[in-house]
């Protein structure tokens, strides 16, 4: 049996993100990628899982295009946790648009994720920079909110 189209389109998107490798021309070098999200303290051991990658997957939006034919509007959210050395405002702000600029190129790397999607786009981002907390720590999060659109047969959501 086929996979479901949600099934296939965050396996891909996991897939994807994990592909995030220096070696593969990145910035960073992602440890970890899990279909949920975690706050700081949930992610125990931080040398082994950081940097962490959470995928959640929000409510959809659905509009039938013709009998039998739904639109799909699925917003997706990708939260990155990372650890930066230089514990300054600028040292912050580079480490945050370096996670920021690694996403986004991954996700344009293949922005359709399987064969069904008419479209994926990166709507928000927003990141870490300013946060006081971030720099002491040396802990930083970058937030994407990723739509995918997809069409789906009311009798197959294969």
């Amino acid at each position: 049996m086929t996979d479901p189209i949600r099934y296939t389109i965050l396996n891909n998107l996991k897939t994807l993100l994990a592909g995030i490798t220096t070696g593969a021309g990145y910035n960073n070098t992602i440890t970890t990628v899990e279909l949920v999200s975690k706050g700081f303290d949930e992610l125990t051991i931080r040398a082994a899982t950081m940097p962490w990658i959470g995928i959640v997957s929000q409510e959809e939006e659905v509009s039938e295009l013709s009998f039998g034919q739904l639109v799909i509007d699925w917003p997706i959210e990708i939260l990155a946790h990372f650890e930066f050395t230089t514990k300054t405002h600028l040292g912050l702000a580079q480490a945050c648009g370096s996670m920021r600029a690694d996403l986004r190129k991954a996700i344009y790397s293949d922005p359709r994720l399987s064969d069904t999607i008419v479209m994926s786009k990166i709507v928000q981002m927003a990141g870490s920079e300013g946060a006081e907390e971030a720099i002491e720590k040396g802990l930083a999060s970058v937030w994407i909110r990723l739509n995918v659109r997809f069409m789906e047969d009311v009798s197959n959501a294969y």
